[in-house]
Order: C-alpha cells, then sequence, then structure tokens
C-alpha cells in the first residue's frame, strides 16, 4: 500500500505541472498503478515479472505469457477465428514453436497434454494452429499464477522419459538397418 500511495502522489504532481520533463515520469507511474491494479483486481502475481520495457498495453511476462489490449484498433488480431475481439485486455499464452518448448525431440504427446490441461482453465479465445490461448483478465487469476508449476510438471514429464523416447527411437533405427542388411 505504501508503494501505491507514492505512486499516487507523483501522479498528482505530474497532473498538477503539466511539465513536458514530467510527462516520461507521468507514463512510468500510470504503467505501474496499472501493475498494481492487476494484482489488486484480479489477483494476479505480476509484480516479480515487470520489466522496464513493460507498459499497460503490452506487458511481457515471459516467453510464453503477454498481457495486451487485443483488436484491430491495437494491431492485434487473434489468427484461426471467426469474430475478434474488440478493445479487450487479454493473457495470451501462446507456443509458436509448439512441442519444441520441451525439447528438439518435438514430444507432441507431452505437448498435446500440457496444452489441454492449459485449455482446461476457461479460455476465452484459441488459435488452435499456432497454439495460443486467450483469457479475460476476470478468467486468468488461476492460469496465471499456476503456469510456471504447469509448465514445470510437464518439462519434469519431459526430462523423465526423455531416455525411453531415445531408446525407443534407437531400437527403430537399429530394426531398420537390420533389414536393409538383410
Amino acid at each position: 500500500m505504501e508503494i501505491k500511495k507514492a505512486y499516487q502522489e507523483i501522479l498528482k504532481v505530474c497532473n498538477k505541472y503539466n511539465i513536458e520533463e514530467l510527462a516520461k515520469i507521468q507514463y512510468e507511474m500510470e504503467n505501474k498503478m496499472y501493475f498494481i491494479e492487476l494484482e489488486e483486481k484480479y489477483g494476479l502475481k505480476i509484480s516479480n515479472y515487470i520489466s522496464n520495457n513493460s507498459s499497460k498495453n503490452f506487458v511481457r511476462i515471459n516467453e510464453y505469457l503477454t498481457i495486451a489490449i487485443w483488436g484491430e484498433e491495437h494491431n492485434r488480431t487473434i489468427c484461426n477465428i471467426d469474430t475478434q475481439p474488440i478493445d479487450e485486455i487479454l493473457l495470451q499464452i501462446s507456443f509458436p514453436t509448439g512441442a519444441y518448448i520441451f525439447g528438439d525431440d518435438y514430444p507432441k504427446e507431452i505437448f498435446k497434454d500440457f496444452f489441454e490441461e492449459l485449455k482446461s482453465y476457461n479460455y476465452k479465445y484459441i488459435d488452435k494452429i499456432n497454439d495460443n490461448l486467450y483469457f479475460t483478465l476476470e478468467n486468468s487469476k488461476d492460469i496465471f499464477n499456476n503456469f510456471n508449476e504447469i509448465f514445470k510438471k510437464y518439462l519434469e514429464m519431459y526430462r523423465n522419459n526423455y531416455k525411453q523416447r531415445q531408446i525407443e527411437k534407437l531400437e527403430k533405427e537399429l530394426e531398420s538397418l537390420k533389414e536393409e542388411n538383410k
């Protein structure tokens, strides 16, 4: 609460004195107030993720999560859906490389299970082709706050059965070589 109060006081000063040099400070304080609102109003534990590059128009949480205003007016549209959001603030969970997020051997089944679990958190929009999910802020608390644990769970699954997948792959190659040698 102390930080929020300090930001509010700084914003009051910036608003009171319409000086060009204060515009950057005002912009930063407005962004910081927005991040506080995301925590207080929506329950998103966001403060650990905010970088200096984030603004209330586009918040990059990590390589998979962003919060942004979506709609044609903002040059952000969702592929492969019929009705586009209009001025909607959404949490996007995006995996443009698909199963490669877990490893170079592209573990499709692990990724499929992982994505299905993420879908169970009641998304609003989905781009199935590009593996993107979109959640309203009102509906994003659980997925946002649990994402890292969910990701770790599937990453651990990937690591635990990596050797078994490699054995199966090598056995297939060996069998193929034996067939060729006959």
